[in-house]
């Protein structure tokens, strides 16, 4: 944890979370299916045992990657290629995907890597300090919105900073420097805050499909999967189709 993020919390604030999932991954050599590569698209895949993924990276490369649920950290975080396909195959061996089953035979990956987030800050500022992006709001993976967020905060900050530096600058009886920089930390909190939390709450959703289900919750997944996949505008969200619209107000 960085003496930062130790100042903007208080003393007994949990932090880093665990959220109760692991993931492993990596990449394979081989020919790529003409669908995925011409169509240029990923491969989701939901079962009753986790979640798989898969795309190309390349002509010839393929990338993948596996989610599952595991309530507590795992004690050891690297284990034998041997161990890691075992572990695989009893999730996923019985999965009928052909790609899936040639990546389960093709694997070496040796490292588990959980799922951490970082909790809901009371802040993301003081003192002339900011964190933003995941110094600020670190988000499951499965959001897919890491790197968006953080570029919309890197968009948002300055924005601000500048107007009120702006008022600083031509009235400094109005508005002192420190005033400037404290004004556009907390504006900035309370703009994005809640946008960055809506993500939080929709993501703990999609996530909870990567966990462990029953058969009539799977049934229930893929019945849902089925309707989006007849209406594709079921499945958008507001979140994307949000655009920034706040605006720093002198």
């Amino acid at each position: 944890m960085s003496t930062f993020l130790v100042v903007l919390v208080p003393v007994d604030y949990s932090l880093i979370v665990h959220r109760g999932l692991i993931g492993v991954g990596g990449f394979i050599d081989g020919p790529i299916p003409e669908e995925i590569k011409n169509e240029k698209s990923m491969v989701f895949v939901f079962g009753a045992k986790g979640f798989f993924g898969y795309g190309a990276t390349s002509t010839n490369t393929l990338m993948w990657w596996s989610t599952c649920q595991a309530e507590n950290v795992p004690e050891q975080r690297i284990i034998t290629p041997e161990e890691m396909k075992a572990q695989l195959k009893t999730r996923h061996g019985s999965w009928t995907d052909p790609i899936i089953k040639d990546i389960i035979e093709k694997a070496a990956v040796t490292h588990i890597y959980p799922v951490w987030t970082i909790g809901e800050l009371p802040r993301w500022g003081i003192d002339g300090l900011v964190a933003i992006g995941d110094a600020a709001h670190a988000l499951q993976p499965t959001s897919g919105q890491g790197s968006s967020q953080a570029l919309e905060d890197a968009k948002c900050f300055p924005l601000l900073l500048s107007k009120f530096l702006e008022i600083s600058i031509k009235e400094p009886g109005k508005l002192s420097l420190e005033e400037a920089v404290s004004l556009s930390t907390t504006g900035f909190y309370e703009i994005r805050q809640p946008r960055i939390q809506k993500i939080v709450n929709r993501t703990k959703v999609t996530a909870g499909r990567k966990r462990d289900q029953s058969f009539f919750e799977e049934m229930t997944l893929c019945f849902l999967l089925w309707i989006i996949g007849k209406v594709p505008g079921l499945g958008m969200s507001s979140e994307l189709s949000y655009r920034q619209n706040q605006h720093a107000k002198a």
